[in-house]
């Protein structure tokens, strides 16, 4: 395997904008000066900061960038005759997520929109659906519930989730370390929703403390399973 990258952004008045990447001890500089007013912008999918089109990749974390110009406010819009978006969660390298009421069964949902990057390729499509689908029959107090894997009528993968009033494992980290029970406790519960999952033939692929949601009900959820 190879070293991911290290990326750094740097602003000189002769060079304009500069990438800087480290591929273990080598460095190397490319620079770019904007091309004026027209420039087409583009933005992190994981930092969600915009850079000239002249990049491929994020200098500040070495992730994709997607067309500025293609996110489109979609607040306040019903999605496929149910789903009424109350407001924007958040986005990452896997898509957006939108707080959104179930107007059918009167319920709080998060909504989840795939980036293109995830549903361009027809085959890793269709991969992502059959496993969001058989992550969606599990059902353990400690991983988040998926309703429905569905697409818009324009073609967008969406994944309606179960919503949790709280805060992820990375927030609550951020905050200071934990107490060694409430670490434990923590830990112990993330192990038995694995477990359950691991029993089914479900591997999750991508836990993190971003991934795990502590509510405010003290329930631990293990989320984005099928998602990775």
């Amino acid at each position: 395997t190879y070293p991911r990258p290290s990326w750094r952004a740097e602003v000189s008045p002769e060079n304009g904008l500069s990438r800087v990447s480290r591929f273990g001890g080598k460095r190397t500089t490319a620079a770019f000066q904007p091309s004026g007013d027209g420039q087409r912008m583009l933005v992190c999918t994981t930092c969600g900061k915009e850079w000239p089109d002249d990049f491929k990749l994020c200098p500040n974390d070495g992730s994709s960038l997607r067309d500025s110009s293609d996110e489109t406010d979609i607040v306040g819009s019903v999605i496929a005759d149910r789903y009424h978006i109350k407001a924007k969660l958040g986005e990452g390298g896997m898509g957006i997520v939108y707080k959104a009421e179930d107007t059918k069964l009167k319920r709080t949902v998060a909504l989840k929109f795939l980036s293109s990057e995830m549903t361009s390729e027809p085959k890793a499509k269709e991969r992502f659906i059959q496993e969001a689908r058989a992550a969606s029959a599990l059902d353990h107090p400690n991983i988040c519930t998926i309703f429905e894997v569905n697409e818009t009528d324009d073609g967008q993968t969406y994944i309606a989730m179960a919503y949790y009033d709280g805060e992820t494992l990375k927030e609550k980290i951020s905050q200071g370390p934990l107490r060694i029970d409430e670490a434990l406790t923590i830990a112990i519960k993330v192990a038995e929703g694995l477990q359950e999952a691991h029993e089914k033939g479900i591997i999750h692929r991508d836990i993190k403390p971003e991934n795990i949601m502590l509510t405010d009900r003290g329930q631990v959820k293990i989320m984005d399973f099928g998602l990775a």
